[in-house]
């Protein structure tokens, strides 16, 4: 059963940022846009519901799906994007070099694959 602290988002095996590591990467990261004068984009991601699901389906219901998000997000990402958990199993995706239009559709596209996602 998937421990959203262990997935990983890259093949590397490298596992997620954490909430303090993430918010150490998210003041680098922004100050290293606001010195070279580039767009950076940042999303939060959480599943809706993800508590009464865990209830309905068990626990372990709840690291396939974060297993299965951390997989579309994999996809949705380039390697220099930022990945990691913060508190209440969500995730955050810093993107540096990224207008808001960009920003959209790769939001758009994780919404997109998310609502596919099949379960059984």
């Amino acid at each position: 059963m998937p421990n959203p602290g262990t997935l990983s988002f890259n093949p590397s095996g490298k596992p997620l940022f954490t909430d303090d590591e993430v918010r150490s990467l998210m003041q680098i990261e922004f100050d290293r846009a606001r010195r070279y004068d580039y767009p950076i984009a940042c999303l939060l991601i959480e599943v809706d519901r993800l508590v009464d699901i865990q209830t309905m389906h068990g626990y372990e219901a709840r690291g396939i799906i974060l297993q299965a998000l951390v997989e579309l997000l994999q996809g949705e990402t380039r390697a220099g994007d930022l990945l990691g958990t913060v508190v209440d199993d969500r995730l955050m995706i810093l993107i540096p070099h990224t207008m808001p239009a960009a920003a959209r559709a790769i939001s758009e596209r994780v919404l997109k694959g998310a609502r596919e996602m099949q379960f059984k």
